[in-house]
């Protein structure tokens, strides 16, 4: 036989006060005409730990009382950068008091107005979009997240009506990248990118050419390289060919790469024919990610700082929902970290 809900009634025989006593108490009430001592409340907690009594969510929300419950959604959970996002969402929600409601969009756009309806059901306090690439999905995203009490975007802008977001400063870290070559005496910077159909990219292929004409002057046509799109990073010959474009076709003494993905395959290929790391060719990852930390020798990469941007959009969702007329800034940017190791 399943065990029966301990009802607040149950609780108020135990402890030998009223309902409404309980009530006033474990409900957290900060008005009405119930008076309770604190001896009184003490007990009334004691004896709903004692039956290990759980408040209803549904009579919290029918109260109108906060759920604690934010909403995560992300184009997908299975990226490595989309599941080290979830990894700190759930280690820096705890110690604010949030619990998650997590949801992805792959495969599931058509339930995406499914997915609100079900976070409006459960009361969500607020959600929070990873908006990382997969730039196809945001207008969708934009129009059934409008609905949400407060979304607050991390790592990219993907335009949500009255959203917030607390974005990665891509730009500076191109330009760290690229000032870092300069003052180790490189002299002909590739930059490597998927292409220019996300905003992160724009944003990093306009940065290059910025910090290039800084340093250098105006970078040529050759020296930014379009590939790698759809690739997997266990396809070696692909790789193989790009290694070799890169550093004969192209030139390059140093690679600025797409991601920490493409970096592992890209370094064994140079090693077979020949090309020493950081000696003959250095590289600079993006993203940090845990691929990358293998890499012989160690990579230098740009770091997302993923502790800074979760904690701040949490903070930022934390102050909308407590003082929701108070004013707050729509977008916050965040600069990554250029860890330096030794492939630059």
């Amino acid at each position: 036989m399943p065990l029966r809900r301990v009802r607040m009634i149950d609780i108020a025989e135990a402890a030998g006060v009223s309902r409404a006593a309980v009530s006033h108490v474990l409900n957290d009430e900060k008005s009405g005409n119930v008076r309770v001592s604190g001896e009184t409340a003490a007990r009334i907690r004691e004896v709903a730990q004692e039956l290990q009594f759980y408040p209803s969510q549904a009579a919290r929300q029918l109260a109108g009382k906060r759920s604690g419950i934010i909403g995560t959604l992300a184009k997908t959970w299975f990226g490595q950068t989309e599941s080290r996002a979830l990894g700190w969402l759930n280690q820096l929600s705890s110690g604010r008091g949030f619990k998650i409601l997590t949801w992805q969009t792959e495969a599931h756009l058509d339930a995406l107005d499914k997915f609100v309806e079900e976070c409006l059901s459960w009361n969500i306090d607020g959600l929070v979009f990873v908006a990382y690439k997969y730039d196809d999905v945001w207008p969708l995203v934009a129009k059934s997240l409008a609905r949400l009490p407060w979304v607050v975007s991390i790592l990219g802008n993907p335009g949500i009506p009255g959203g917030y977001t607390v974005e990665i400063d891509a730009v500076d870290g191109v330009w760290q990248s690229v000032e870092h070559c300069f003052r180790k005496g490189r002299r002909r910077i590739v930059q490597l990118l998927e292409g220019r159909s996300t905003q992160i990219d724009i944003q990093r292929y306009e940065a290059f050419q910025a910090a290039h004409r800084k340093f250098y002057g105006r970078p040529d046509d050759d020296q930014v390289c379009f590939a790698t799109s759809g690739w997997n990073a266990d396809d070696s010959d692909p790789y193989r060919a790009l290694a070799r474009e890169l550093v004969v076709d192209r030139r390059a003494d140093a690679v600025l790469a797409d991601s920490d993905f493409s970096v592992p395959a890209l370094v064994r290929a140079w090693n077979e024919f020949g090309r020493n790391v950081p000696d003959d060719v250095s590289v600079i990852g993006w993203g940090n990610e845990a691929i990358g930390w293998g890499v012989n020798p160690r990579l230098t990469t740009v770091d997302f700082n993923f502790e800074q941007i979760i904690g701040t959009a949490l903070d930022l969702l934390a102050r909308l929902i407590e003082v929701p007329g108070q004013d707050s800034p729509k977008s916050v940017v965040v600069k990554p970290k250029l860890l330096l190791r030794e492939t630059a």
